[in-house]
């Protein structure tokens, strides 16, 4: 999901950001409901700025393995996100 991929880069991108938006606490917030190895592969992937197969090399894994399971907890956020954000009433678009 595109919305959740650019939430990701926003919310790491800029840490300094004093009053975050309703959506990156919503995404704070799930990124710390997923398991200690899915939170380690999104910290890779989005704080040290890994490229897919220099993740798949630092975890000893396919290029495809990564990127199927990068798709499951991109997937995960979002649905977990929109619940959110649905909760207090406010768009996810």
């Amino acid at each position: 999901d595109e919305t959740v991929l650019t939430t990701l880069d926003q919310s790491w991108t800029e840490e300094d950001r004093t009053d975050p938006t309703p959506a990156q606490d919503a995404l704070r917030m799930c990124v710390e409901q997923l398991p200690p190895h899915s939170q380690e592969i999104v910290k890779l992937r989005y704080t040290e700025d890994l490229s897919g197969q220099s993740l798949a090399d630092r975890l000893s894994k396919s290029v495809n393995t990564v990127y199927v399971t990068l798709s499951r907890i991109h997937r995960r956020l979002a649905d977990c996100v929109k619940t959110r954000l649905a909760r207090e009433g406010i768009s996810h678009a």
